[in-house]
């Protein structure tokens, strides 16, 4: 599972606009994909491409096009802070979850 931090890294991934560049695309798809456990046929779902064209991205193969690759950082995005936000309230549910077992024990 993603922690915090990761998700946040991520997330500033995929504002930061100096990361235009292929292999800096190839990065940023391969770290998603490990830290949100999504695979080529998810994204691929996900981008609305083939799963082939997942593939070749991650793989280094070929890029997409500029206006392309802003619509995946946008859902990669997306993903990244439904995660953050998903896993902070677990997070806060499971410390409220913690003092209510502290006090009702006491």
């Amino acid at each position: 599972m993603a922690s915090i931090e990761n998700l946040e890294k991520l997330v500033q991934d995929c504002t930061n606009p100096s990361l235009d560049d292929d292999q800096s695309f190839q990065d940023v798809l391969l770290v998603a994909q490990e830290i949100l456990v999504i695979d080529d046929d998810r994204c691929a779902e996900l981008f609305d491409v083939s799963r082939s064209s997942v593939n070749r991205w991650r793989n280094g193969a070929t890029a997409p096009r500029r206006v392309v690759r802003r619509h995946v950082y946008s859902v990669l995005l997306n993903e990244a802070q439904r995660a953050l936000k998903s896993k902070s309230k677990r997070v806060a549910d499971a410390r409220a979850g913690s003092s209510s077992e502290y006090t009702t024990r006491r």
